[in-house]
């Protein structure tokens, strides 16, 4: 008797069609575990976290710049889950702080990320508030700057100061009025921040930080899938070891009512030393931030 290759080829396909099937379903659930887990990992960081640290760098580097970069904004983020707030706290780029990388020898604290890269940076960070670890840091150049702010629609912010300044690559004049809010793209925000030939780095940094609030200003408004999104578009541009995960956990703190973010720049004043500039903080100052910071573990 002939064999029937079409009742043999027909439970094949059904014999596939379970496994795919099966497979499927597997699928699903693992996604469906690892958005559950997701969910209450964020939940239990906003909730019995106490206090992390991402220490922000903003290089000055270009595609076709190959010679050895600095940091030209340094800045602190405190990221204080227990009291819903962020404290913003800039250190001016000639900031005169001992640099562990180089033999605890004292520099500005710009030049820590051309000796050491990122990891540097950090060393000196922990080192000038007397933390044991920044676990997190995230370095941004021009070109994420322009790409995370038109990611988000661009964003709205009042000048602080009048004044008129080329864009990075000298193509382009924008002028800004103080007092006239303005909505800006990119590159009209990147040029407003960098910025500092009539007043000094001081107030560059006061603009940037100024910059970062108006842009999770407009992050706020956004609802969590578009964040994602942008977070996933985001974490790529920029150099970072920040997960999308906790991306999301510092989100849903923004979202909370009773947020809040602080912002300062380190107190000090200008010196001289061997007829070279230097920023010295201030001994009140770094001894207050310190207990803040200490105290908010």
């Amino acid at each position: 008797m002939k064999p029937e290759p079409r009742r043999k080829k027909h439970r094949r396909k059904l014999r596939w069609g379970r496994v795919l099937l099966a497979l499927f379903l597997v699928f699903v659930l693992i996604i469906g575990l690892v958005g559950v887990g997701a969910y209450y990992y964020i939940d239990y960081r906003l909730n019995h976290g106490t206090s992390t640290y991402i220490a922000i760098m903003g290089t000055d580097e270009r595609p076709s710049d190959t010679s050895d970069q600095r940091s030209d904004v340094i800045m602190l983020a405190h990221i204080d889950f227990i009291n819903s707030q962020v404290n913003l706290i800039s250190l001016p780029r000639d900031s005169y702080v001992s640099i562990p990388c180089e033999d605890n020898s004292y520099d500005k604290i710009t030049h820590s990320y051309a000796y050491g890269g990122s990891a540097c940076t950090i060393k000196t960070l922990e080192g000038v508030f007397e933390l044991d670890n920044i676990p997190n840091y995230a370095i941004v150049n021009f070109d994420s700057v322009i790409e995370m702010v038109d990611e988000l629609g661009g964003i709205s912010l009042t000048p602080t100061k009048t004044f008129c300044e080329l864009s990075v690559d000298k193509q382009r004049e924008y002028c800004y009025t103080k007092g006239q809010t303005m909505e800006m793209d990119g590159e009209t925000a990147l040029t407003y921040a960098r910025h500092r030939h009539s007043d000094s780095d001081i107030y560059r940094t006061q603009r940037t930080q100024e910059v970062l609030t108006a842009m999770m200003v407009k992050a706020k408004s956004l609802d969590i899938w578009h964040v994602y999104q942008l977070g996933t578009k985001v974490l790529g541009q920029i150099k970072t070891n920040v997960s999308i995960i906790d991306a999301l956990t510092y989100y849903k703190l923004v979202q909370r009512e009773n947020f809040s973010l602080t912002k300062e720049t380190a107190d000090g004043s200008d010196s001289y030393i061997g007829g070279v500039y230097y920023y010295q903080l201030d001994d009140d100052w770094l001894t207050g931030i310190k207990a803040r910071l200490h105290n908010a573990n």
